[in-house]
């Protein structure tokens, strides 16, 4: 059976476009955006199973350059701490990045994932700060925007 993969921005069942959207627009590599200067003014908030979950819409790439620091960093012995910060900067960069500079559509992945930073969960009268966070895009069953204040939510101007 010859299968082909879905390249387009086009959402599978039960994914939102404009989420999609969202997604794709953080995790290109754009000098505009995710650089170390750059952030995206807005906070996000998922409804997932229930549950309630926000923090700031990250790329794939930020997400393994941060868990890779965060972790590597908690160890006291500093060699293995450095071995993690590897092994997970690897596996992002091996497996994780979605985006890289000249691909072509038919070799770039369909985006499945969302990662957030600084991710707090909250489910009825209970809440969880989890830090880094990242879930699957088509179990989403609705999301909020909200701008920080003073900032546009969006400068497409670019």
């Amino acid at each position: 059976m010859n299968e082909e993969k879905n390249t387009s921005m086009t959402p599978e069942p039960g994914e939102d476009s404009f989420l999609l959207w969202l997604v794709d627009f953080v995790s290109k590599d754009n000098s505009k955006i995710n650089s170390e200067k750059a952030f995206i003014p807005f906070k996000i908030e998922f409804n997932l199973g229930g549950g309630i979950i926000s923090g700031d819409l990250i790329s794939e790439k930020n997400y393994f350059e941060g868990i890779s620091q965060e972790f590597g960093s908690s160890f006291e012995d500093k060699e293995v701490g450095d071995k993690v910060k590897i092994a997970i900067s690897d596996f992002g960069k091996t497996y994780g990045e979605s985006y890289k500079e000249n691909m072509t559509p038919d070799k770039i992945r369909y985006i499945h994932y969302i990662h957030l930073k600084d991710a707090v969960f909250r489910l009825s009268d209970k809440t969880d700060h989890l830090g880094w966070w990242r879930g699957i895009l088509s179990q989403v069953e609705g999301f909020a925007l909200s701008v920080l204040s003073g900032k546009s939510v969006l400068d497409l101007s670019w």
